[in-house]
């Protein structure tokens, strides 16, 4: 069985000079990010984490390499995967995964891609993502839509980061 473990990025400033692709993230996307990491690196290790390419996903999944697995791998996924990206293309990028990944994404496509994978359709709604939640979702190696379960979700608000509101993608 392999995890694959869908982060949202954390908080974002609304705009940047860059356009939306440069929205970095703010103090608050930083914080519950690294608070998120601290909470999970008790918990386990991951050998990759594999991010969209957009800064604020980027940030993040920095911040959470540095805990989550000091020293291994973070790379710009080969797949698109921004906010509106095909997610059938990227759970094929899956089914060839052989050990635990974290992906860092945006909404709406991480909910959209868990429900892919869980339900087999991406429009079942399996689960939604506040900025920088974690869903850990495991399945057998290849495995396809609706071959993978859903085994829990963290965001801020259970860590007790009062005021985090939801970001725009």
């Amino acid at each position: 069985m392999v995890k694959v473990y869908l982060v949202r990025h954390g908080k974002a400033k609304k705009t940047a000079s860059g356009g939306d692709s440069a929205r970095p993230l703010n103090k608050t996307g930083r914080d519950e990010v690294a608070r998120m990491a601290s909470f999970l690196g008790r918990s386990f290790r991951v050998s990759r984490v594999v991010h969209s390419g957009l800064l604020r996903a980027t940030q993040t999944a920095l911040i959470l390499a540095e805990t989550l697995g000091p020293g291994q791998m973070v790379e710009e996924s080969a797949i698109p995967m921004g906010p509106m990206d095909d997610v059938e293309k990227f759970a094929e990028g899956l089914a060839k995964v052989t050990d635990d990944v974290m992906v860092v994404g945006h909404m709406p496509f991480m909910a959209l891609l868990a429900s892919y994978l869980v339900a087999g359709d991406a429009d079942a709604e399996v689960c939604y993502f506040e900025t920088a939640a974690v869903a850990c979702l495991e399945g057998p190696e290849g495995g396809g839509p609706g071959e993978w379960e859903l085994q829990w979700m963290a965001g801020p608000k259970l860590l007790g980061m009062k005021g985090i509101e939801n970001a725009v993608n």
